[in-house]
């Protein structure tokens, strides 16, 4: 379970300083005394979180707001977890948001458990939980959120691991993109998932000739202009879990 008060700032900002993160969920800001503005923070809104000795359910921030900075409190609980800047040894493959399950699991199910993932991370900053977040959401078929994610890249795009954001994290919203975006169009498997089919994830990163599954369409992704290489051996252990159509 995702921890949050007092036992997530013990965790994620104590003795850290100052840290940049992002909003995670939409709201009012309050002046430095508490008092509740008008003025709203967007989601995926980049902000620094000021230092402080002891947890403070409102905690004082620095944002833009009207091209000028200022201080100000938002809600503890509406800020993205901040973490570490993200290397490349941060793993973005499905095996490292806790989607591994032995059956296959609902896209409601699968979104929360990534979602939830996705903010515990401690090795990877603030503002990468931000974008990822606000990519899975487009994914899952709000679009508004492509907006957000672009107006965030375009602040953070040099801290961004594009490349393992393509080929790995790819492989965590394809099933998302399947469910929502019917990518599977044209393919002559889109009649073979609904939105009652389940997801699953192979628990090996390196499965031969799966990365997920959607219903009963197994689905090996690549990113970008790559190709799988087929092994004899693979086809051969998939021909001998139909002894029909190995006969054949």
């Amino acid at each position: 379970m995702a921890s949050s008060g007092a036992a997530a700032w013990a965790k994620y900002y104590q003795g850290k300083g100052d840290l940049a993160t992002t909003v995670k969920t939409a709201g009012n800001v309050f002046d430095v005394n508490g008092k509740a503005l008008s003025t709203q923070l967007a989601q995926g809104t980049p902000v620094l979180v000021l230092a402080s000795k002891e947890y403070d359910s409102k905690p004082q921030i620095r944002v833009s707001i009207g091209g000028a900075v200022q201080t100000v409190r938002f809600k503890f609980d509406g800020l993205t977890k901040p973490g570490n800047k993200a290397s490349a040894a941060v793993s973005l493959k499905p095996q490292a948001f806790n989607v591994i399950t032995a059956t296959p699991i609902q896209f409601t199910e699968y979104k929360k458990r990534l979602l939830e993932a996705l903010q515990e991370r401690t090795d990877l900053a603030g503002p990468i939980k931000g974008y990822l977040t606000e990519i899975v959401h487009y994914w899952s078929g709000d679009y508004a959120a492509k907006t957000r994610a672009s107006k965030l890249y375009a602040r953070i795009s040099n801290d961004i691991p594009v490349n393992d954001i393509n080929k790995d994290f790819g492989e965590v919203l394809g099933p998302l993109a399947v469910l929502k975006h019917n990518i599977l169009a044209g393919t002559g498997h889109e009649r073979d998932v609904n939105a009652t089919s389940g997801i699953y994830i192979p628990a090996r990163p390196n499965e031969p000739l799966m990365d997920y599954k959607v219903g009963s369409v197994v689905i090996s992704a690549k990113s970008g202009t790559t190709t799988n290489t087929v092994k004899p051996n693979d086809i051969l252990g998939l021909l001998a879990k139909n002894p029909a159509l190995h006969r054949k």
